[in-house]
């Protein structure tokens, strides 16, 4: 309700309004004495025409007259500014009520009170059991775990170990040339890092093996097959001179373009064992070369195909 609207009556009903029209009854009293009669029927008067007020200001908010010939406020309030100006719901109000808000500016210690914010919950989206998972696209690794690759190269090699017959071994044969004489060749592709045989023998220490080594010079017909190595400290030898049927001593020697290596392993514990790796891969038909690594004056001047 605007204050132009609203009715002067509630000024009547107000501690102040109330206080004016009290004062202004009296001063008419005073200034025109009547007898009992007249004061009588004038206070019942007044009593009348204050429930008509009320009976007028509670049916519509009409502009009634000023019955004390007081000045309209409107002037006053024209004058005012927006936020000074009296609403009628602040006229009937408590002052507890009327109490200005805090703000930042006029209390230094105000703190605004945080709201919380109600988290929405998400829908899930609904999924056609139709549709195929994605895992079913996704391409699973088959890489062996190391620890588990550990253990079947492991039994791969002590399977290996444990052949006596080399001509079991499929992927290695023997062939006979003119220059080198007996040699070992590939039957068919070998992988790098792939065991190829053993180099078997008997396992003597160092002093046997020189001296069968002295013993097998005297005889150019015999040659020497003895390797010479170092296991935990201590030198041994595997002469393998002997024939026995194993292909690990008719590999022939290359110095400059070995496809093979020589690698020790303990198989069983605490016996020292010589087998022989392919180096990189190995075609078919490819003659078996590793390194003997021997470089001494006297091998090289009896065996000069040592060099090479």
């Amino acid at each position: 309700m605007s204050s132009k609207t609203f009715s002067p009556i509630s000024k009547f009903f107000s501690p102040k309004g109330r206080n004016k029209g009290l004062k202004k009854l009296k001063e008419v009293k005073s200034e025109q004495p009547t007898p009992e009669i007249e004061q009588n029927t004038q206070e019942t008067n007044v009593s009348h025409l204050s429930t008509e007020l009320e009976a007028i200001a509670t049916t519509s908010p009409v502009k009634t007259e000023n019955i004390f010939n007081e000045k309209p406020e409107e002037d006053e309030k024209e004058n005012l500014p927006p936020s000074e100006e009296k609403s009628p719901r602040k006229m009937f109000l408590s002052p507890i009520f009327l109490k200005k808000p805090k703000s930042k500016s006029s209390d230094p210690d105000y703190k605004p009170k945080k709201s919380k914010k109600k988290k929405k919950k998400r829908e899930q989206p609904s999924v056609d059991k139709k549709q195929p998972l994605i895992s079913q696209f996704l391409r699973r690794s088959t890489r062996v775990p190391i620890g588990e690759k550990r253990k079947i190269d492991q039994q791969i090699l002590e399977d290996n170990l444990a052949i006596t017959d080399d001509s079991v071994l499929k992927a290695l044969k023997i062939k006979t040339t003119e220059e080198k004489g007996r040699g070992v060749y590939a039957a068919e592709p070998i992988a790098k890092g792939s065991f190829v045989v053993e180099y078997a023998g008997d396992l003597v220490s160092m002093d046997e093996g020189v001296k069968r080594e002295e013993d097998y010079s005297e005889d150019a017909r015999i040659g020497s097959y003895i390797f010479f190595f170092n296991f935990k400290g201590k030198r041994f030898c595997l002469d393998a001179t002997a024939e026995s049927g194993r292909y690990g001593r008719l590999l022939n020697h290359s110095r400059l373009n070995p496809n093979c290596k020589t690698r020790l392993v303990e198989f069983p514990e605490g016996k020292p064992r010589l087998i022989i790796e392919a180096k990189r891969d190995i075609i078919t038909d490819e003659e078996l070369l590793y390194d003997y690594g021997d470089r001494s004056a006297k091998a090289l001047k009896a065996h000069p195909w040592l060099k090479t």
